[in-house]
């Protein structure tokens, strides 16, 4: 429904908020990977690590979510991602931790991704160029899209307010 968020509890007890006027699809779980694509609008996720090592000897990637711009792939951090319906530009800001982001899933799978640290952001077209990571302030950035509800403070142990669970 228009103007409203939701919030996704997972069974590890991680949290994906999807913001308002937002389409976001829960593709399914492959091999403890969550798969998830982002059409239009914004979500914020604060993603619990499991430890668990892929086949490449690297942790494995807990959460991703594609949009046609991008890939996003996630061990264990918070962050928001956004797409701009109008010209497809996919925004990524870390908040804690570290995501990967990549053009495509063969390029993040392969280890090939744009590591992007706490406090730093990036776009991506849909030519598949990413931006360099720009420094930004979490604090600032989560007041400059309050009205989207999607929580507030940063850190990967802040909560999100309590919103309807699916």
């Amino acid at each position: 429904e228009a103007g409203m968020t939701v919030t996704i509890r997972y069974p590890d007890g991680s949290l994906a908020t999807i913001g308002q006027n937002s389409d976001f699809e829960l593709e399914g779980k492959v091999e403890g990977t969550e798969w998830n694509r982002l059409k239009n609008g914004l979500i914020r996720g604060i993603i619990k690590k499991s430890g668990e090592i892929g086949p490449d000897g690297r942790p494995k990637h807990r959460f991703l979510i594609r949009t046609k711009s991008a890939v996003m792939g996630v061990r264990g951090t918070d962050f928001v991602m956004s797409l701009d319906p109008k010209d497809e530009l996919a925004r990524v800001h870390t908040l804690d931790g570290t995501v990967e982001v990549a053009p495509n899933e063969t390029s993040l799978l392969s280890g090939k991704g744009q590591p992007l640290k706490a406090g730093q952001f990036v776009e991506a077209n849909p030519s598949g160029v990413i931006s360099q990571p720009q420094s930004f302030s979490p604090a600032e950035f989560l007041k400059s899209i309050g009205g989207q509800n999607l929580g507030g403070g940063g850190g990967a142990s802040s909560a999100l307010p309590a919103l309807p669970t699916l």
